[in-house]
């Protein structure tokens, strides 16, 4: 019978030290539950888009066989939207439909920032005027703004003016 081989330092102990065992090996780590293995994010990243993308299509698809069985004025199909924005860019009309609409938010914004920051600052100096103006502010938090938008229509009419009131408000009013 063979005698078991021992570690080369414990064979010969240094002068004056006794021989000290080896160390016993450390138990693997364990990862915790859902952590990515070494070298397995390219193939989870790949799926995960996959996914998304598969289900983007499904969606499409599903809306796409839905909307061929409704009316066009309750749900139009994604391609007809598609080939009416390859119209709009083709022929130029997209970039002024975009500038209108930037041009409408952007004055919207202006008359919010305008009232609000100053109305916000009086109102914060003094309290007489919290006092005037709480029941009013209080009021309008508790009704829905998109139920003031017919009213801003019949105002002001369908015009430039009636859509800077309803983005002012909008802001005004978050």
């Amino acid at each position: 019978m063979s005698t078991p081989r021992q570690p080369a330092a414990a064979a010969s102990p240094a002068a004056g030290t006794a021989a000290s065992p080896a160390p016993a090996a450390r138990p693997a780590a364990r990862r915790p539950v859902g952590a990515r293995q070494p070298g397995g994010w390219r193939r989870r990243g790949g799926m995960k888009w996959t996914v998304r993308l598969g289900t983007l299509a499904v969606f499409f698809l599903a809306w796409q066989l839905y909307a061929s069985h409704v009316s066009a004025l309750l749900l139009v199909p994604p391609s007809a939207i598609a080939t009416e924005f390859a119209h709009m860019v083709s022929t130029g009309q997209l970039g002024s439909a975009v500038a209108d609409s930037l041009e409408v938010l952007f004055m919207g914004f202006g008359i919010a920032l305008l009232v609000g920051v100053p109305l916000g600052l009086v109102w914060a100096r003094y309290k007489v005027v919290d006092w005037a103006i709480q029941p009013f502010v209080s009021a309008l938090f508790s009704t829905p703004l998109i139920a003031v938008v017919p009213l801003y229509v019949l105002w002001f009419g369908y015009g430039l003016v009636a859509k800077v009131a309803i983005v002012g408000s909008f802001a005004f009013f978050p």
